[in-house]
């Protein structure tokens, strides 16, 4: 336990039954939890706060219970910090550091010797808010990456990376508007035992524009997500078209070859039938009455086998093709 004296600003060894009579701020570790019985906290009040995921204030008869959370941007979690606040006191649990900073910054550097409870309240919760913006630029490197790899590489493990970006946007979003909403209602006077006077009003309000800040750029890093999965999509699509078209073209040079190449093997064929009369006067073929000769034969099939081919130049020359692609 670490206890400050909010009288003096000092700080103070004493048991957590005699800081209970004095104005203080008394922090616990998390092991050091039942020692808030003292200042009128219960054991089920400190299992409920355990249990509460996103920023809000509890009001009781005797103090109200806040929770907040600071974003931890290494390991894309967030540390809870649990806040009571009562008529005579401020009990948080896990705010050590935080206490050592107020010190330094009210006590040493501004020269305060009575701060407020609302004084405590307010950088506790803006130490952990203004952590918000290291967590951003950590979903901003990512995006950034995958922005890059959607240009290179297109497949299910770049699908995956950035669904899974989308979704801790998703969810810090949901966390950063908790935030605002609580520090609105602190500024607006609506928690009980935290009375803003005007110049902790203005410095709520600029909480409340650097958290409203967070959370447009939370929602410009999820659009720029948006359009990289529309890009990804759109350069899947397109080398499936090339892939086609290549199918495509090799289809059309593959049927010309085979169609040009029916007149010589049909020739081919005929002349290679070693009982074929090939005189000129000998008919080859006779239908209802009419005999058909060689070279009549012959003629016959090159303009029946041409006329494909001839189609297909035709429709070259007009440049049909390129006027449908």
């Amino acid at each position: 336990m670490k206890a400050l004296l909010l009288d003096g600003c000092g700080f103070s060894n004493e048991t957590a039954a005699k800081l209970a009579k004095k104005r203080v701020w008394a922090d616990f570790g998390a092991h050091e939890a039942d020692l808030l019985s003292a200042f009128g906290i219960s054991a089920e009040e400190r299992r409920k706060n355990e249990q509460r995921q996103y920023p809000r204030y509890i009001e009781h008869e005797k103090f109200t219970s806040i929770v907040f959370f600071e974003a931890q941007p290494h390991s894309e979690k967030r540390r809870r910090l649990h806040i009571y606040l009562g008529k005579g006191f401020v009990a948080t649990v896990g705010c050590e550091s935080e206490m050592d900073g107020f010190y330094q910054n009210y006590v040493k550097e501004k020269g305060i010797s009575r701060p407020s409870f609302e004084d405590v309240v307010f950088y506790v919760l803006s130490s952990a808010a203004y952590k918000n913006s290291e967590i951003i630029q950590t979903f901003e490197d990512g995006t950034n990456r995958l922005e890059d790899e959607a240009h290179r590489e297109q497949g299910s493990k770049n699908l995956g990376a950035i669904f899974s970006l989308k979704r801790k946007l998703v969810r810090f979003n949901k966390f950063f508007w908790r935030q605002r909403e609580l520090v609105f209602e602190l500024k607006s006077n609506q928690v009980a035992f935290f009375q803003p006077d005007a110049v902790m009003k203005s410095k709520l309000d600029e909480l409340f524009n650097s958290i409203l800040f967070d959370i447009n750029s939370i929602e410009t890093l999820r659009e720029i997500l948006s359009d990289t999965l529309d890009l990804h999509h759109t350069l899947i699509s397109n080398r499936i078209n090339n892939s086609i078209k290549r199918l495509t073209v090799i289809t059309v040079v593959l049927a010309i070859v085979a169609t040009v190449s029916v007149i010589p093997n049909t020739l081919a064929t005929i002349f290679g039938i070693p009982y074929f009369p090939w005189k000129a006067d000998v008919p080859v073929l006779a239908f209802n009455g009419v005999d058909i000769y060689p070279w009549e034969a012959i003629i016959s099939l090159i303009a029946f086998f041409s006329i494909a081919p001839a189609v297909i130049l035709f429709y070259w020359w007009k440049g049909y093709s390129r006027n449908e692609q």
